[in-house]
């Protein structure tokens, strides 16, 4: 449980930190090699995203559903408050990855109003190839902290994102 908040709430903060360095760099000057300087933790999951023709917002969906559980969907809504981004660009996204066969759009038995995104059998592939090497990294992240540190600092981070406005997914 430590582990996965965790990871979810340390790719928030580098999001966040990622947003804090570009609205920095002109208060140094050029900023010339500032970026280049900070070290990216997140560097694995980028290539991994990259070799595979991904974007990590598209990532973002597919760990999403797939911490979700089984049948692993849920409504457009619920992206909304999980990825604190605009319904358009949720569809934006949704649209993209329906295109490359890694989610499907399905309509709620019990209200044909509702639809709901839904992992294919590809993108539980590509997720869990993801997730391996991505807790692997992570693994390799917090290998100098004992459990009782991982804990303070999944404390924390939870901290972090409720300050931010970060919601429950369901």
């Amino acid at each position: 449980m430590a582990v996965r908040a965790v990871s979810v709430a340390r790719e928030r903060v580098v999001r966040v930190q990622l947003v804090v360095v570009a609205e920095a760099v002109p208060a140094y000057g050029d900023g010339v090699g500032l970026s280049a300087e900070i070290p990216s933790p997140c560097e694995p999951s980028l290539s991994f995203a990259a070799e595979r023709g991904l974007e990590m917002g598209e990532f973002d969906v597919l760990t999403t559903l797939q911490r979700s559980g089984p049948p692993y969907e849920l409504t457009a809504g619920a992206f909304r408050k999980a990825a604190m981004v605009t319904s358009g660009a949720i569809t934006n996204r949704i649209d993209r990855m329906e295109a490359k066969g890694l989610v499907e759009r399905v309509r709620d038995t019990g209200d044909r109003r509702t639809v709901k995104i839904r992992l294919t059998e590809r993108g539980h592939d590509v997720t869990r190839t993801f997730m391996k090497e991505h807790l692997a990294n992570e693994a390799r992240l917090l290998a100098d902290f004992d459990r009782e540190e991982c804990e303070e600092l999944a404390a924390k981070l939870r901290k972090l994102l409720v300050a931010l406005g970060d919601t429950t997914i369901k």
